[in-house]
């Protein structure tokens, strides 16, 4: 049997910029009802037994300032106590904010209630 030559193929890549046909505008349908929802019976999920999780406690700390001035010590909370005692008896509107400023050269504490200054302190 004769054999067959072997032919040599060569490949060339052409590169052309390849633009999308364009397409005539549609006009929008016009719109569809939608179809009435049928209700299908649900079937009870079967149910998981609880994962048990162990709940660690946390401890909170206790925490507590205490401004020391002048051979005195006085904690904060007992200021706002003295703050708040102060604005029930001057007032009757109910405190929404409360700013406490500590002067310890004067020995004193000043305090807006409700975004209102006016001067009012308290001596330490």
């Amino acid at each position: 049997m004769p054999r067959k030559k072997a032919v040599e193929t060569e490949t060339v890549i052409v590169s052309e910029p390849v633009t999308a046909p364009v397409e005539p505008e549609k006009k929008a349908a016009p719109a569809k009802k939608p179809a009435a929802k049928r209700t299908t019976a649900k079937t009870p999920a079967a149910k998981k037994p609880a994962a048990r999780t162990t709940s660690a406690k946390k401890s909170v700390a206790k925490e507590t300032v205490v401004v020391e001035f002048a051979g005195k010590q006085i904690s904060t909370d007992e200021i706002v106590a003295k703050v708040k005692e102060t604005c029930a008896s001057e007032s009757t509107a109910a405190i929404k904010t409360l700013e406490v400023y500590i002067n310890t050269d004067e020995s004193a504490a000043y305090y807006v209630v409700n975004g209102v200054a006016e001067g009012k302190k308290i001596d330490l």
